[in-house]
């Protein structure tokens, strides 16, 4: 074997090694994404349940927007659309990021506090 046999070989296993590399470090970035995302919708999420627990008129305002949505008044009823639409809007931007692929349907099927299901389906009137 030649030397620049020796080479072209040494060549080869160095390319070899660098797309090794680099699909490793796609894959940790890509977990690194999806871990961010999903920390950043959980935060989202936990941020806006929390603001309603520390604010008592907006939790009596929601229960009882659950529970007979007609017997909120005017602004009452525009504020608890207004909740549901900002919290509808966290469920739309994790089912973005899942059709983009940075969230997977598994990370999707997280269980959720019932009373959050609860407000969203007694204030949209499902029942």
């Amino acid at each position: 074997m030649t030397l620049q046999e020796l080479a072209q070989i040494g060549g080869l296993v160095g390319v070899i090694a660098s797309l090794i590399y680099v699909a490793i470090q796609i894959r940790n970035n890509s977990r690194a994404t999806r871990a961010a995302t999903f920390q950043q919708l959980s935060y989202a999420m936990a941020s806006d349940w929390l603001d309603v627990a520390r604010n008592p008129e907006m939790a009596g305002l929601i229960l009882r927007g659950s529970d007979d949505f007609e017997s909120l008044n005017r602004i009452e009823k525009s504020r608890m659309r207004f909740f549901l639409m900002a919290y509808c809007r966290r469920f739309e931007n994790a089912f973005f990021q899942h059709k983009v692929g940075t969230l997977t349907a598994g990370t999707l099927q997280r269980p959720l506090p019932g009373g959050a299901l609860r407000i969203v389906a007694r204030g949209g009137k499902s029942d």
